[in-house]
Order: structure tokens, then C-alpha cells, then sequence
């Protein structure tokens, strides 16, 4: 399932490792409704404005 993640992460063009620490903290489970779930997916614009915001926040405490 991880390499899924990864994958479908790629082909959206999201940082995989930033992806993947995102759903960690928001921990998707089988009771969250289709809506929640999709608010989750690496394809979603406030998930990639998320992630880009998380390797800009790298980018600057590794200056």
C-alpha cells in the first residue's frame, strides 16, 4: 500500500516523503466519508499547496 502512496503521489507531482508524513498526521481511516478521503488525495490543490508549503519551510531552515 506504501508503494501505492508513493506512486500515486509521483504522478501528481507531490513530494512523496512530504506526502506520506501528511497522511501519517491525518491518519485516513475507514470511517472517514468519501468527501474526507478525497480531501486527502495527492491530486487535491490544497493538498499540493500543503506539501509545497512543507518543502519551502525545508528549504529555508536548511539555509
Amino acid at each position: 500500500m506504501a508503494y501505492t502512496m508513493v506512486e500515486m503521489a509521483k504522478a501528481n507531482k507531490v513530494n512523496p516523503y512530504h506526502y506520506l508524513t501528511f497522511l501519517f498526521e491525518h491518519q485516513p481511516n475507514e470511517k472517514m466519508s468519501d468527501d474526507e478521503l478525497e480531501q486527502l488525495t495527492p491530486w487535491n490543490e490544497n493538498v499540493k499547496v500543503e506539501i509545497q508549503s512543507r518543502i519551502e519551510s525545508q528549504k529555508i531552515r536548511n539555509e
